[in-house]
């Protein structure tokens, strides 16, 4: 047990040095090679401009590079070492057009659920360093947050998180029932990484969701494609004018309300999917 408690916190340890070493890694590059930001970045932090759109800009400037360069390493370093073990890249498994349909739509309603209500809470409880970050994640070229935050990002969580720590977890036969411990485990572990109330809350909700659904899949790329859902709808919908978000909105709940109805009435119709965990892997994967 300490053994596989001590491998998890190894991984998330080099996962977050990683991050960290190449923020600074940027950070000393831009303060070399850009003397420009440098000044403004004092100017801003000098006269407490930090929700300024210049300071935000500035803060992506260097976070997403730096974001970039620490999921690439730990992308290829993951990779490398599954290949030389299993000779086999690890997410890389069929899935038909409609699996992927499936598992991306269903990224695109979690975030649109995980949007409404947080757009709903009080003032109050929303903290100021969530507006921050969600600020900076939304600042800059559109496209470049969107292939990072949107697609590389989820595919190198989706490693650590669920593939490398339930696969520790499920080799431990101190857990009577792996799987379930395994999900909430690696969850747990997910939203504590995000290190504010508002993103660890629903990033354990989500870490649950897409952890259920590896497992059950036993499929890598199944998990990794809701989270590209959740993440890139993300980045989309913070981007777009205040019209379209609107009717996207309105277009979600459409297609929310219609999923929800349709498997309610099939599932009715269905003695083999009665019970709350059917209908959860039904409303998931309806393919299978």
């Amino acid at each position: 047990m300490i053994k596989q408690i001590t491998k998890i916190i190894g991984i998330v340890f080099a996962f977050l040095i990683t991050q960290i070493v190449c923020t600074l890694g940027v950070f000393i590059f831009k303060l070399f090679s850009d003397s420009q930001w440098y000044d403004n970045l004092y100017v801003c932090i000098e006269t407490g401009n930090l929700l300024s759109y210049s300071y935000l800009s500035m803060l992506s400037e260097l976070i997403m590079p730096a974001l970039f360069v620490s999921d690439i390493i730990i992308l290829g370093f993951v990779m490398l070492k599954e290949y030389k073990v299993n000779k086999s890249i690890i997410f890389i498994s069929k899935l038909s057009l409609k699996d992927v349909k499936t598992f991306i739509l269903t990224g695109i309603i979690m975030n649109f659920l995980a949007s409404v209500v947080i757009d709903s809470l009080p003032n109050n409880l929303v903290s100021n360093s969530y507006n921050s970050l969600m600020n900076v994640a939304v600042t800059g070229n559109w496209l470049q947050v969107l292939l990072i935050t949107g697609v590389i990002t989820p595919v190198v969580e989706e490693l650590i998180f669920r593939y490398g720590i339930t696969k520790i977890i499920k080799q431990n036969k101190f857990f009577k029932k792996p799987d379930v411990s395994s999900i909430y485990i690696s969850a747990f572990v997910f939203g504590l990484v995000h290190f504010n109330i508002i993103q660890s809350t629903y990033a354990f909700i989500f870490g649950i969701i897409l952890a259920y659904v590896y497992i059950k899949t036993d499929n890598l790329l199944s998990s990794i494609l809701i989270h590209i859902g959740v993440n890139a709808s993300s980045v989309l919908y913070s981007f777009m004018p205040v019209m379209l978000q609107n009717i996207c909105l309105i277009v979600m709940s459409i297609i929310f309300f219609i999923i929800v109805i349709r498997n309610i009435l099939v599932i009715r119709n269905n003695s083999s999917h009665s019970n709350v965990n059917n209908f959860l892997s039904y409303l998931l994967y309806q393919t299978k």
